[in-house]
């Protein structure tokens, strides 16, 4: 069972579900970025999987827009070997001015 988190202010989306069209013209960067496979083809050359039925083979780039008054996820996992094969979670901050102690 798939169960959907509450996340007041916080917007996001899967690259892989917006259209071409909307990537082209909106998000450019974000479609190099979700089409680019080298950190993935570095975590399986630097971390070398016990067997390649265990290589990364696949990744998806989600954008999120988190909007203040209290936007922030709610305690969770990022994978669930129930629902999907996520290995690895990686994070870049884009927000002007961040430092490490703001969290994240």
């Amino acid at each position: 069972t798939t169960v959907t988190l509450d996340k007041h202010n916080i917007f996001e989306v899967e690259v892989h579900r917006l259209g071409d069209d909307v990537l082209s013209s909106l998000a450019p960067t974000y479609r190099a970025v979700a089409e680019d496979r080298s950190m993935m083809t570095m975590l399986n050359v630097m971390l070398p999987p016990p067997t390649p039925h265990h290589q990364l083979h696949h990744q998806s780039v989600k954008l999120q827009l988190n909007a203040g008054d209290g936007g922030c996820f709610p305690l969770h996992f990022d994978s669930d070997a129930a629902v999907d094969g996520r290995r690895v979670t990686a994070l870049t901050y884009l927000n002007p001015g961040w430092t490490e102690g703001d969290g994240g």
